[in-house]
């Protein structure tokens, strides 16, 4: 579920990739100061830190949706889209804060001996 070495670098790419969408579209709007900018700047950490990953890229995959209404459907617009779905499919991987909090645990099952007869 974490991969790590280079399918760990990849999907660290994945988040960069979609929190730098998520900030030039924002970029492009009414400015930081606002509560939207809050949400951004912090959705943005979030992915790149990868915390709460699948939520955060459903919200950027969301972010991107309404920001074709706005504009005209492109060549980037349709990447980020298939980046962000990516992401929600793949995970974070092993470099995040995800793997860290949900890591692999070891499980240790109980011999079960029946009782004497």
């Amino acid at each position: 579920m974490f991969p790590a070495g280079a399918p760990g670098c990849g999907l660290c790419l994945l988040r960069g990739a979609v929190a730098w969408w998520v900030l030039a579209q924002a970029a492009g709007g009414d400015g930081w100061a606002t509560l939207q900018g809050a949400a951004v700047l912090l959705l943005a950490a979030a992915l790149l830190l990868g915390a709460y990953t699948a939520y955060a890229a459903a919200l950027a995959l969301g972010w991107v949706v309404c920001g074709l209404a706005a504009a005209p459907f492109g060549a980037a617009a349709g990447v980020s889209l298939c980046v962000a779905l990516a992401l929600i499919l793949l995970g974070p991987g092993a470099y995040s804060l995800d793997a860290y909090r949900l890591g692999r645990r070891v499980v240790t099952l109980a011999r079960h001996t029946p009782p004497p007869s």
